[in-house]
């Protein structure tokens, strides 16, 4: 029981945070979180 808990809990938890991820999204299309900014430095100058 505690291997079937100790197992279950972290994919549940993965899971969680891809779905709020997901509607995070949803919710805020212009919020771009890949770690690049929508304008780069180049086309800036």
């Amino acid at each position: 029981m505690l291997l079937i808990a100790l197992v279950l809990l972290p994919l549940l938890v993965l899971v969680g945070v891809a779905l709020l991820d997901e509607a995070g999204r949803v919710l805020l299309p212009d919020v771009d979180r890949s770690g690049e900014p929508e304008v780069t430095a180049a086309e800036a100058a």
